[in-house]
């Protein structure tokens, strides 16, 4: 490769060119001439590289056929020896598959004779069940001739007979009316006896399971005045509660009190009790709240007319979240209780009044019971007269 060469128009001086300019343009073409051969000595260099890489890639690509050549002859190899094999096979199965055929084929030829000696068989027990069904019905025929004949004779007998009993009965049925109107006098009275005898019965029951818990219903009511037996039924249903054991369940409104009147008299302390919880909330946004109080009632246990009728323990706006829900009070007229009871409140009971018609509220507990002497030692006495006879042994 030749290098360019360059000339300059050299600088004129008076009309002729100076020694600078000269030497410059030689310095300038030497240059050039020495990056010239540098080119070419770098092409020359690389030319060679580029020719032994295709060489080494041509080999490669001569070695990977050849590989590739013995692969495909090895699964040529392969696949004609499994076509063979399943050639055996297949002559294997046709031979099976031929030989069940004939199995069959025997079986069918078997099952066909069988079918054909079992009709035989019917056709000629047929024709001999025939023969055995015709002598059966004349059997009948002559039977149920004789027995209309045996029929006829006896209704005669037994005409006379129903006349006999008829008049028989008669004078029974007569004697017994008579029998039954004298008794009838003697039989109200023994069952008047014995009305009275299980009211009896029925209230111990009632004072034996009375100030317990209401699984009992047949102790409690539906109301909370009135003769115990004279109450109507308890609400709601007995259920288990895993937080309060075994309790009423009430869906909606309701009164719960015990059947047995607690009788109030003077040096007595008792205690009222409840324990209870909502399941299912009021649908009323305000809600609807539960009263436990005690209802005093007079000599006969009805209630108390006056404005002092019942005394609020307290007003409860029972609600699914306060869970278990327990209040207590004391009740006394002669010793400092949280509840006095008005004039005139000869028994009491207490009651658990359920408002709203859509809650569902759990009682475990409805109860008043007597304090022993023990309980009150240190209690103040508001009417110490009253007190000193059972403390020295008496009654009050």
């Amino acid at each position: 490769m030749t290098a360019p060469t360059f000339a300059r128009t050299p600088t004129l001086v008076a009309g002729k060119p100076t020694a600078n300019n000269t030497a410059d343009v030689a310095a300038i073409n030497a240059l050039s001439q020495a990056l010239t051969d540098l080119i070419v000595a770098g092409d020359a260099a690389e030319a060679s590289a580029r020719a032994e890489n295709v060489a080494a890639l041509t080999a490669q690509i001569v070695a990977e056929a050849a590989a590739r050549g013995v692969d495909v002859a090895a699964l040529t190899g392969q696949i004609a020896d499994e076509a063979a094999a399943r050639g055996a096979g297949d002559a294997s199965l046709l031979a099976v598959v031929t030989a069940l055929e004939a199995a069959i084929n025997a079986s069918l030829s078997a099952i066909a004779g069988q079918i054909s000696a079992e009709q035989a068989a019917r056709i000629a027990g047929d024709a001999s069940a025939g023969a055995q069904l015709a002598a059966e019905t004349d059997a009948r025929n002559a039977a149920l001739s004789a027995e209309a004949a045996a029929r006829i004779a006896g209704d005669a007998a037994t005409a006379a007979l129903v006349a006999d009993e008829a008049e028989a009965r008669i004078a029974g049925l007569a004697a017994e009316a008579h029998a039954r109107a004298l008794g009838l006098t003697e039989e109200a009275r023994a069952r008047e006896i014995a009305l009275s005898a299980e009211a009896q019965v029925r209230e111990r029951s009632l004072r034996a399971v009375a100030r317990t818990r209401p699984e009992w219903l047949d102790g409690f009511g539906g109301a909370s005045t009135g003769q115990g037996l004279d109450m109507p039924p308890a609400p709601g249903v007995v259920v288990v509660d895993a937080d309060i054991g075994a309790c009423v369940e009430i869906t909606g409104a309701g009164t719960l009190a015990p059947r047995d009147a607690v009788a109030i008299e003077p040096g007595r302390l008792y205690r009222v009790s409840f324990t209870l919880r909502r399941t299912v909330d009021s649908g009323d946004p305000l809600g609807d709240a539960v009263v436990v109080a005690v209802r005093w009632l007079d000599a006969s246990r009805n209630g108390l007319a006056s404005v002092s009728a019942r005394s609020i323990v307290d007003t409860i706006d029972l609600t699914a979240a306060l869970g278990v829900v327990r209040r207590e009070n004391t009740v006394s007229q002669t010793f400092d209780a949280d509840i006095v009871p008005p004039s005139g409140a000869l028994y009491a009971r207490p009651e658990v009044i359920i408002y709203g018609a859509d809650a569902v509220t759990r009682v475990a507990v409805v109860e008043m019971v007597e304090l022993p002497p023990t309980t009150i030692v240190n209690t103040t006495i508001s009417d110490p007269g009253a007190w000193a006879p059972i403390i020295s042994g008496g009654s009050a």
